[in-house]
């Protein structure tokens, strides 16, 4: 079983997009189309292709994860108090959100009994993506100073936006193998139809910082560094496409 690989640089995207020709996961096959039924054969014939594509990138954005509390003598009062904390946070997070409120979402929420007394604690988790993973540092100092609010973990991430550039290169680079695997068998085939098989997805290969790493500013400055920014991002996607040749 053969095996190629073929590696291009992307323009200004930086992007490398590696297309994988292996033999093992090609599945070629050439039939004869009887368009009036069983009588007389017809001279047009079809290959179908089975065929992958994969783009990989950088990460551009960062997702973190953090959590709020309140506190206070009736439940009320704890919530009152997280409402105010939060109030604070979001004046922050907007400058780092682009001012898009969809970017911070909430996780989960909960109002109790403080254990083994007589207050009340509320409680609020939060997920928020930076929109520039350039912004992570500055945007992890900012949150850790205000008060009451905990970072639990940051991971870079990845934009729709960048996302979709992915997944359109990985498909176009499918078809291109799969173009390539009908020229193999005639050298005037043409394509008539594609269909993409599934969407394996966006892998970011993310350096999770969490905890004890991220509980002071110099945590956070030591620990989100080179290798943090360095993770990748994978998207591979799969076609069946059919060429026609005489």
């Amino acid at each position: 079983m053969a095996e190629g690989v073929c590696v291009q640089n992307v323009g200004t995207n930086n992007i490398t997009v590696i297309v994988a020709f292996v033999a093992v996961v090609l599945i070629v096959s050439v039939f004869v189309l009887f368009p009036n039924g069983f009588g007389a054969q017809s001279s047009r014939k079809v290959i179908s292709v089975s065929a992958i594509g994969a783009a990989y990138g950088s990460p551009d954005q960062a997702v973190i994860y953090l959590y709020v509390n309140g506190t206070g003598s009736t439940s009320r009062k704890a919530v009152l108090n997280l409402s105010s904390t939060l109030g604070v946070l979001n004046n922050t997070l907007m400058r780092y959100t682009g001012n898009n409120a969809s970017m911070v979402s909430t996780e989960g929420y909960s109002v109790s009994r403080a254990f083994n007394s007589s207050s009340y604690e509320a409680y609020e988790s939060l997920k928020v993506t930076i929109v520039d993973i350039n912004d992570t540092v500055a945007a992890l100092l900012n949150i850790s100073s205000v008060p009451n609010v905990y970072i639990s973990s940051v991971e870079p991430g990845v934009s729709s936006q960048k996302a979709g550039a992915l997944r359109s290169e990985a498909i176009n680079y499918a078809i291109a193998n799969a173009t390539s695997m009908a020229d193999a068998v005639s050298s005037n085939a043409a394509l008539y139809n594609v269909t993409i098989n599934s969407y394996y997805g966006v892998y970011p290969y993310p350096i999770m910082l969490y905890g004890a790493q991220l509980d002071s500013p110099q945590n956070i400055t030591a620990n989100v560094n080179s290798l943090f920014y360095s993770g990748k991002i994978s998207v591979e996607e799969s076609v069946d496409a059919e060429f026609i040749y005489k």
